[in-house]
């Protein structure tokens, strides 16, 4: 399967699976880049409590969040909150997928001038080494703790559970799945901002998105039966 896909198919995604580093286990190093394209790595930030979010320019599921994340950058001034750029979710004509590092490094740098990103960025190697190893999922969000556990793990980065959890650092939170009703598909403002986003990208990504929506609804309700199946076996 290519990782730098060209358009967006539901065939680069499997959201019946979440691998990755496990609850409770102790989170595997990386190497990701920042905006100047130096290395940094994750055991950089050894001894801190550190919030890890994915997303990209073309990620709805992103973009809904970051006013809400940038919130809590501010209000939890003692974790550190990282951003790591990964592939497009909804590449298109005016917005092709990344053909190399230079280009990778340059479209996360608009995070900040297009979405107003406030938290820092970091950026993903070609091969989407971390990514891939995190889970693959477009918006994913993990809390590690100063000693390099895992606390928390979610598909879909949620705001207002991700201050629930800062709020209370000794707990570990076994949820790690968003429903379909939990990521709020419908509504007018919700369809407004998720074809804002995605037109970022141009007409062809919009057409993509519209394309495969039944089979992305299909697939969300599969995983949430998917997720009921195994909390029923736990």
């Amino acid at each position: 399967m290519t990782y730098n896909y060209k358009r967006f198919d539901t065939g680069h995604y499997d959201l019946m699976s979440f691998p990755g580093p496990q609850l409770g286990s102790v989170a595997g190093d990386f190497t990701l880049f920042d905006l100047s394209g130096a290395e940094v790595k994750l055991s950089d930030y050894a001894g801190s409590w550190l919030v890890l979010e994915t997303g990209s320019i073309t990620c709805n599921m992103y973009t809904r969040n970051i006013s809400k994340m940038n919130k809590l950058r501010e209000k939890y001034s003692d974790v550190e909150f990282i951003l790591v750029y990964v592939r497009e979710a909804h590449p298109g004509s005016k917005l092709p997928q990344h053909s190399s590092l230079d280009k990778k490094v340059s479209y996360a740098a608009k995070l900040d001038s297009v979405c107003n990103e406030r938290r820092k960025v970091l950026v993903d190697d070609m091969e989407g080494s971390m990514h891939r190893e995190y889970g693959a999922m477009p918006n994913f969000v993990y809390v590690i703790n100063p000693s390099g556990e895992v606390v928390y793990r979610h598909n879909w980065a949620n705001a207002e559970e991700l201050e629930l959890v800062l709020e209370n650092r000794a707990i570990r939170y076994a949820n790690e799945h968003a429903s379909t009703w939990e990521l709020k598909p419908f509504g007018y403002q919700t369809n407004i901002q998720m074809f804002k986003t995605v037109g970022r990208a141009g007409w062809d990504a919009i057409w993509d998105l519209v394309k495969f929506i039944p089979a992305v609804a299909w697939m969300h309700i599969k995983a949430d039966v998917n997720a009921m199946k195994s909390e029923g076996d736990a």
